[in-house]
């Protein structure tokens, strides 16, 4: 129920939609929310008070008001707060009704203090935006693509550690007696006949990998998977770090350099609307997050094995056929997720 004086309301309303030239009238004002006890306790209501203004000295009559447009509410100037809720009390042409206010509009009146259901959908909100396209800029394979790239990358990242792990092994470093000039020697000789490894790949197979995009994917992450183990066995035969770690070089910057051809085809698969840069960026943000936290877990795993050298050995050589297999297993869920729009040699062929 409302106040009893709640005819003034309705009173400057018609004043306010023209019902002609009003003499001296009254303005209404809403004083702050109480409690009324009646048939729904609890309710909360504001109390109406007409202020009269009379006509003045002068005497002139006050004109009548431009008259609203005929389907808008008008709302009162109150916002009234009862056990948490704040609500906004509007004319809807026949009575005042009140109406609940959003989350936003509410978190709108207090914006020093968000709650911690907004800041975190803000995060959550600003994570999407950093990471994934739009939702309608992609295929919906997309999303089945990324899940499977995550674990790929994730696999990959503490493979790579462990190798370099072996490899710092069967060069000396962290031995009593290490050569750190023969060392340092062989590990450049190694990244030099890797990238020549690498070179020669990206002349001669470049044109090839389009005919058959997935097939050099995989073939290459094999390739791949095969120089790490020959990175894993050179503690085994430190002798041989050279010519070991070189072929290892070679196959990996055969992998990185076929990765690197086929990857912007994928990537213009996965675009609806040209956005291919957009979404080779947000993969090079995820990337660098799974790769981290491939990297954390491997050193953790490490230094937990960090009391014996005889572990420190043996955890590389047991932890490669487990992340192998992962690798080359979300390599091919990867593949399999992407549709691919254009015609390769074996639908050709079909065709």
């Amino acid at each position: 129920m409302l106040p009893r004086r709640s005819f003034a309301l309705e009173f400057e309303i018609n004043a306010a939609r023209g019902g002609g030239d009003v003499g001296p009238c009254g303005s209404l004002m809403l004083s702050p929310a109480r409690a009324c006890r009646n048939s729904h306790p609890g309710a909360c209501v504001a109390s109406l008070t007409v202020v009269s203004q009379g006509a003045g000295s002068s005497g002139k009559r006050i004109p009548r008001s431009t008259p609203p447009p005929s389907n808008s509410a008008l709302i009162l100037p109150a916002v009234i707060e009862a056990r948490g809720h704040r609500r906004h009390y509007v004319w809807d042409g026949r009575r005042v009704v009140a109406v609940p206010q959003s989350p936003e509009a509410s978190s709108s009146h207090h914006p020093s203090r968000p709650t911690c259901a907004a800041t975190l959908r803000r995060l959550w909100r600003g994570m999407q935006t950093s990471f994934f396209p739009p939702e309608e800029d992609v295929t919906a394979d997309y999303w089945t693509y990324i899940r499977w790239r995550a674990a790929h990358r994730l696999f990959s990242s503490m493979s790579g550690v462990f190798a370099t792990q072996s490899m710092l092994l069967a060069v000396g470093v962290g031995a009593r007696r290490s050569l750190a000039g023969a060392a340092t020697v062989n590990w450049v000789l190694k990244d030099g006949l890797g990238r020549l490894g690498r070179l020669s790949a990206a002349t001669r197979f470049g044109e090839s990998f389009d005919a058959d995009l997935k097939r050099f994917r995989f073939v290459t992450s094999v390739m791949f998977c095969g120089a790490l183990a020959l990175e894993y066995a050179t503690p085994l035969f430190p002798r041989l770090f050279l010519p070991l770690a070189a072929l290892a070089n070679v196959g990996k910057n055969v992998g990185l350099a076929t990765y690197v051809a086929t990857q912007p085809a994928f990537h213009q698969s996965l675009a609806r609307r040209g956005n291919l840069a957009d979404i080779s960026a947000k993969s090079q943000a995820q990337q660098m997050v799974w790769d981290s936290l491939g990297l954390a877990l491997a050193v953790a795993a490490g230094a937990l094995c960090r009391r014996s050298e005889q572990a420190l050995r043996l955890l590389p050589l047991l932890a490669f056929p487990v992340l192998c297999a992962g690798d080359l297993c979300s390599i091919a869920g990867e593949m399999r997720s992407v549709q691919l729009r254009t015609l390769n040699r074996e639908r050709a062929d079909i065709l």
